[in-house]
């Protein structure tokens, strides 16, 4: 995009849990100007974004597999939506921002 380009910007959707009580973990929008979610609970985010600090101000995506919580992924592009549920995921050094 150039310096001088202006970019009309657009309502893309409206972001919704798939599941009560979810939040949302890390949000993305695409090429394809898809909007990809993912959602858990406030304790499923706690874990997959835990970090641990360093003397100095160093930080790092902790190493260990968190526990298990489920995940809701979905998508949303041009009024379609779809998702998918990841239930009893460990994920090991996992790290969403």
């Amino acid at each position: 995009m150039a310096e001088s380009e202006v970019v009309e910007l657009r309502r893309h959707a409206d972001l919704r849990p798939a599941r009560d009580g979810d939040v949302i973990v890390s949000a993305s929008v695409g090429p394809t100007n898809a909007a990809v979610v993912v959602w858990s609970t406030h304790e499923g985010r706690s874990a997959l974004q835990s970090r641990t600090g360093q003397p100095g101000g160093a930080s790092f995506p902790d190493p260990a597999p968190v526990p298990a919580y489920a995940y809701t992924l979905t998508m949303d592009a041009t009024g379609v939506t779809a998702s998918v549920t990841l239930t009893d995921l460990h994920a090991g050094a996992a790290h969403v921002s």
